[in-house]
């Protein structure tokens, strides 16, 4: 749903295009989304979201503040989202953030160098040969998510930094086809890198020890792989299932269990304790709602048969106690 919107406004030819990047970041540094899509649809009447110049990019937003103070009185338009990316508010993400001395800065500070000259030159040598491609059907090789992240790193916007903010917007790229998806090593480094966020809190929920680096790469890896050997074909195409995906659940773990407490004061663990105790069954679960699409509770059997044994070694750290389900 979020990519659908996001290429709904950004086209795939128009990220490889010049300003392509500079139209992701102001999208991302101001934390487009669904709470968001009032202004992004007051917008098409007058040319979209999509900005040639840090001045067009400009006007929209002042265009949106200036139909707010026009209606006083009637529901505004949101035009930035500071929870877009998480529950805690951040204010790097507001189109005019706080500044001291100041009540804040003003859109110029905001949005001039996304579009700066040099921004444009780093993006176009970045993408090499998909620049100016449709990302749909060029066969231009891509960039890897790591070095894409890195890039947007090294562009030092406060909004854009760290965290899952710059996490997801390479991400967004890489499901519009224009990087590499990313690798099971370099998520695991990711998550690794940011032990405080939701995806080793959902290991920590699932019982994995993960007090260091190497133990938060195993339990990762070692979940991912769980799930890649025992998800049939046609239920990893309905999730699309990768590295990413596995990313994203993990975070939702533990929210999802305190939902379920409240609508059915049943936890997860119970719910899979009370499933018919009877065999898996591989693809069961395409026409018996009852069936589960991988193997609940985990046995040893089921985690010993999971492990490839060329990734072992990520292994060892990662104590994870038999029969826990997730």
């Amino acid at each position: 749903m979020y990519t659908t919107l996001f290429q709904k406004h950004i086209t795939g030819q128009k990220l490889t295009g010049p300003v392509g990047l500079s139209n992701v970041l102001a999208w991302f540094a101001a934390g487009q989304g669904a709470p968001t899509e009032g202004f992004l649809n007051h917008l098409s009447p007058f040319g979209g979201f999509f900005a040639d110049t840090a001045v067009q990019m400009i006007s929209n937003f002042q265009l949106a503040i200036s139909h707010n103070e026009q209606t006083l009185g009637a529901l505004p338009l949101k035009f930035d989202n500071t929870q877009a990316w998480g529950k805690q508010p951040n204010a790097a993400l507001l189109a005019q953030p706080p500044k001291p001395e100041v009540d804040h800065h003003s859109l110029e500070d905001k949005f001039g160098l996304m579009f700066s000259q040099n921004v444009q030159t780093i993006w176009a040598t970045h993408i090499g040969a998909l620049r100016n491609q449709d990302p749909n059907t060029s066969d231009a090789p891509r960039s890897s998510w790591s070095s894409t992240l890195k890039l947007i790193k090294d562009l030092e916007i406060p909004a854009l930094k760290t965290g899952l903010t710059a996490m997801q917007l390479v991400n967004t790229l890489t499901f519009s086809k224009v990087v590499q998806l990313p690798t099971i090593q370099e998520m695991a480094a990711w998550i690794a890198g940011n032990d405080k966020l939701g995806a080793v809190a959902g290991l920590k929920y699932l019982e994995y020890q993960v007090n260091t680096s190497d133990e938060i790469q195993g339990a990762y890896i070692f979940f991912h792989n769980y799930l890649d050997r025992y998800l049939m074909p046609e239920d990893k195409g309905e999730l699309g299932f990768h590295p990413a995906f596995t990313e994203h659940i993990l975070c939702k773990t533990p929210r999802w269990d305190r939902y379920l407490q409240d609508d059915t004061t049943m936890t997860m663990s119970q719910m899979a304790e009370a499933l018919p105790n009877s065999p898996w069954t591989p693809g069961k679960n395409r026409t018996d709602p009852r069936a589960t699409a991988f193997p609940l509770p985990v046995c040893r059997e089921n985690l010993n048969t999971a492990l490839p044994k060329e990734k072992v070694c990520w292994y060892t750290a990662c104590k994870v106690r038999a029969d826990r389900s997730f």
